[in-house]
């Protein structure tokens, strides 16, 4: 029991800003948030912090070597550049599977190689992902987007594989019940593309669902990404 007027860690480091772990845009909106943008070395490269990578969507010829070596030169000149990615695989969109593992592979060596993090996009290709990830992965990796069941969670955090979720009112049961029960230190929060419900809110939804303070859930969120960004 805490001590009379003793105050938590959360509560003294309450000025800790928000962490929006996983967008596509700057918003003007907010001054107190942190957002991390993730780009794509053939648009226009985020200025602030930010994760680029080349996306399976996007690219459906093989990656080379050249690619690469201009996707390394970024990051190493831009210290606000915080991990590789996203990258990934997906089932519905892009290239035929053999190609985006290519493509992905490449990506993980080189977050192999600078020691950061990898942002991974994944559709309907969770197993692979995992046989990738104990086949090649040194570091940290985080899915994104993350909305599945409990049980395919499970799979993933007990490898050490992070995940980012963005939790909003209409969500499925299954979905909310595994907000409920994965460890906090396995999660980050994001908006992704929809700016609809905003990141903030979204911290509110998860402090409900585990019944603790928006502040708790506030400052776990930026430990989280501190203990992930080694630039940060």
């Amino acid at each position: 029991m805490l001590a009379k007027g003793r105050k938590t860690s959360y509560q003294i480091m309450s000025n800790v800003p928000y962490i929006d772990f996983h967008c596509h845009s700057y918003s003007e909106n907010y001054i107190d948030v942190l957002e991390i943008v993730s780009t794509d070395p053939s648009r226009n490269v985020a200025d602030g912090l930010h994760t680029v990578g080349f996306h399976p969507w996007w690219h459906l010829d093989k990656l080379h070597d050249e690619e690469i070596s201009q996707l390394k030169e970024h990051i190493l000149a831009n210290k606000t550049c915080l991990a590789v990615g996203e990258c990934g695989l997906d089932k519905f969109q892009g290239g035929d599977l053999e190609l985006q593992i290519h493509n992905f592979e490449l990506q993980i060596q080189l977050a192999n190689q600078l020691q950061l993090p990898l942002i991974v996009h994944c559709v309907r290709k969770y197993d692979s992902i995992l046989q990738l990830f104990k086949k090649h992965a040194q570091t940290t990796w985080v899915i994104h987007g993350f909305k599945r069941d409990l049980d395919l969670a499970k799979k993933m955090v007990d490898q050490g594989i992070r995940l980012s979720v963005a939790p909003h009112e209409n969500m499925t049961p299954v979905f909310e019940s595994c907000l409920k029960s994965l460890p906090l230190e396995m999660i980050h929060l994001e908006t992704d593309s929809d700016r609809r419900t905003g990141i903030k809110e979204r911290y509110q939804i998860m402090a409900d669902l585990r019944q603790k303070p928006a502040e708790e859930i506030k400052f776990k969120m930026f430990d989280n990404a501190k203990s992930l960004f080694i630039r940060m």
